[in-house]
């Protein structure tokens, strides 16, 4: 169902009222001035239609005239020699040259037709109605005969004759003259053009001598019951109003030819006198109507757009109520200042939260009273003056008690109508007790990551044992060697002794040196070690602790540490920490697959600003949903009791921490981490000792 349309108010009535009436004052005086329009259209055409018919009444009369009389003079000459001589012949031509004249013809006693200008197509016309009608009557007056098709087939020639006596007054022949009318109707001589207006030349004993225009008047044709026939008895000049089948008015514009038994009549029907009006008309009702339908529509415009104003202020205010009822009663507090620092608005949480009992206590109020820290008030201010917005800032204030609330400030510049900063908007929100249990989760991501450090070092405790041992003996042997050769009373070369001596300090040394990692492991981060390492030399640092239990695990590892590494920009002292807990999720992986040739692949290497670090393995590949969550804490696939999920989450907090970011993805050998760090500058290749470490641990 559509909705209809109805009015609200009085303006909205008054709109329609208005445009309604502009609207009638359009059409009552447009076709006001159509109805005089026509009146004098039709009149102007009426008046040019008699005028008409008055200039072919005096043009006719010439012709007939001139015809007239150069018949008299072939009479007259016929009368006085009894046959035609070349003065008739003489004047005959003289006759054609008149612009009206079509053909003249002069017949004998015989009705031999001998024709001048158009020759016909009968030469003896004895038989013809025309040349009895001439040979039977005595009168030697010009005669108006019908049209003769068969010699001019034009509807457009008026036919006249005249019997011909010789001197003794018996017939001698005739002399008939064709008269065009085209030129009396306005028609140019060859053309097809038809007049707009009717005309016709119509004989007293009602044969149509010519017409034009007159479907329904053909030349030949008799309308002896044609209402001009009665209106000539009573009036020689006059207009007649007929109808034509259509009930449309014709007017008939008629004069009498003195002298001459003819008609001449003119007429114009009114829808084609009227016919520009009409178009006139036409476009007055288009135009009007297209000015209609714009009033209309920009009138329904214009009152839609009046509601949607008074709706949108309506919504507004419905908007703006909310606003304030949100505002108070909003959990975050919300408070704005000037660019002095001075609180122009606060909601009632800001109130609460500062220990007072209305918003309006705080109105005027510095905001420096309760936010003591001026440079960290100075930073917010340009910031958002420079930024426009600033989120998730930190702000630390007591409230009246004296107790410490901690704030996340999203702050906003506020603008005048003219565009300037004014002040600042401010939503801030008490995360007091969020940072708290922040501190608390972070604690027990702290413990929970050392107990699974302390798990990882419990677990490589075998492999080092293993790894001390074998310098121990070493050293052990040959402290032994020197003592039994002293024992027996022999004593060796100081060579053989300075070598058995050297053999037992690098045999301590190694002793010492996984000592100390295991050291720096177990200690907690901000205790490890001050000195940063390279990459390569974390690399190799972690394959000291890990190399026995790799090696009892028959698993290969091949390096490819590229030297003269440059140094990244982040601290990588923990960066061991974090390949060795990759080293033993590999170790893991591997150990759950058959195949006898187990691997794991390290490289180092640059591309373009970042230093790269990749471990791969051929173990199974990751599952994409285990890859996508990989990094989060507490995640396993394993048994709780393998493990808490913490090691590739210390991973990539260690890198993170060195400004790097670590991925785990499946590779073309089967499952690879890598660690992206940028790089600052390079190592020469003298003091990079790790170089001669070997590329291929079995």
């Amino acid at each position: 169902m559509g909705k209809t349309f109805s009015l609200h108010t009085k303006n909205e009535v008054f709109i329609c009222s208005f445009s309604l009436g502009l609207i009638a004052v359009i059409w009552i005086f447009g076709f006001a001035f159509l109805v005089h329009e026509k009146q004098i259209t039709m009149a102007a055409a009426r008046q040019s239609n008699s005028n008409r018919a008055q200039i072919l009444e005096y043009q006719t009369q010439s012709v007939l005239k001139e015809i007239d009389d150069y018949l008299m003079l072939v009479k007259q000459n016929v009368e006085s020699n009894g046959k035609l001589s070349s003065a008739t012949l003489s004047l005959t031509e003289r006759l054609l040259s008149r612009f009206a004249v079509k053909q003249i013809g002069i017949a004998d006693r015989q009705g031999n037709l001998a024709l001048f200008g158009h020759p016909g197509m009968k030469v003896n016309i004895a038989s013809e109605e025309r040349f009895q009608s001439q040979r039977q009557q005595n009168s030697a007056l010009l005669h108006i005969d019908k049209p003769h098709l068969g010699l001019l087939p034009d509807q457009y020639h008026l036919y006249l004759s005249m019997r011909l006596n010789d001197r003794e007054g018996d017939f001698a022949g005739i002399a008939s003259v064709a008269v065009s009318l085209e030129n009396f109707f306005a028609i140019p001589s060859g053309s097809d053009q038809q007049p707009r207006d009717g005309i016709v030349i119509l004989g007293l004993d009602g044969i149509v001598r010519a017409s034009v225009n007159f479907p329904t008047m053909l030349p030949g044709e008799s309308h002896d019951h044609d209402p001009l026939l009665s209106a000539v008895q009573h009036n020689q000049v006059g207009e007649l109003i007929t109808r034509d089948t259509q009930g449309h008015p014709n007017y008939r514009a008629f004069r009498l030819i003195p002298g001459y038994p003819l008609i001449i009549s003119t007429e114009i029907s009114e829808p084609a006198a009227l016919k520009e009006y009409y178009e006139r008309k036409h476009a007055f009702v288009l135009l009007g109507g297209l000015f209609s339908l714009s009033i209309l529509l920009f009138t329904g415009y214009l009152i839609r757009t009046i509601r949607n104003r008074v709706h949108a202020e309506t919504a507004a205010e419905e908007i703006s109520g909310r606003y304030r009822t949100l505002l108070h009663d909003i959990q975050d507090g919300v408070i704005q200042t000037d660019l002095s620092g001075k609180i122009l608005m606060v909601n009632e949480a800001v109130a609460q939260t500062f220990g007072y009992q209305k918003p309006s206590e705080l109105i005027g109020k510095p905001i420096a009273a309760f936010w003591q820290d001026a440079d960290l008030r100075t930073e917010l201010r340009q910031a958002v003056t420079l930024q426009g917005h600033v989120s998730d800032f930190p702000v630390s204030i007591h409230d009246r008690q004296g107790q410490p609330q901690e704030f996340s400030v999203n702050a906003s510049i506020r603008r005048d109508s003219l565009g300037m900063v004014d002040g600042v908007v401010a939503v801030c929100r008490n995360v007091t007790e969020q940072r708290r249990i922040e501190r608390e989760k972070q604690d027990l991501l702290v413990k929970a990551a050392s107990i699974e450090r302390i798990s990882s070092l419990g677990i490589m405790v075998a492999s080092v044992a293993h790894e001390i041992s074998q310098p121990l003996q070493a050293g052990k042997l040959a402290v032994e060697s020197v003592l039994y050769w002293q024992s027996q009373g022999k004593e060796l070369s100081q060579k053989n002794q300075l070598d058995n001596v050297h053999r037992a300090a690098d045999a301590f040394q190694r002793i010492s040196r996984i000592v100390q990692h295991l050291r720096d492991f177990v200690r907690p981060p901000e205790q490890g070690a001050t000195n940063s390492p390279t990459v390569n030399q974390a690399v190799l640092s972690a394959l000291d602790l890990m190399q026995a239990r790799l090696k009892d695990h028959a698993i290969n590892v091949h390096l490819n540490l590229q030297s003269d590494l440059p140094v990244p920009g982040g601290n990588l002292s923990r960066l061991d920490e974090a390949v060795i807990n990759v080293l033993h999720n590999a170790l893991q992986a591997l150990d759950s697959t058959a195949n006898p040739d187990r691997t794991i692949w390290i490289s180092t290497l640059t591309v373009k600003n970042h230093l790269i670090l990749k471990i791969e393995n051929n173990g199974p590949p990751l599952d994409t949903a285990v890859a996508a969550k990989a990094f989060e804490p507490f995640f396993t696939t394993k048994a709780r009791t393998e493990g808490m999920g913490l090691g590739l989450h210390i991973v990539r907090n260690i890198t993170q921490l060195a400004g790097g970011n670590v991925e785990i993805a499946n590779s073309d050998k089967g499952v690879m981490v890598e660690f992206r760090f940028p790089k600052m500058n390079a190592i020469p290749a003298a003091n990079n000792k790790e170089n001669s470490h070997a590329n291929s641990i079995g």
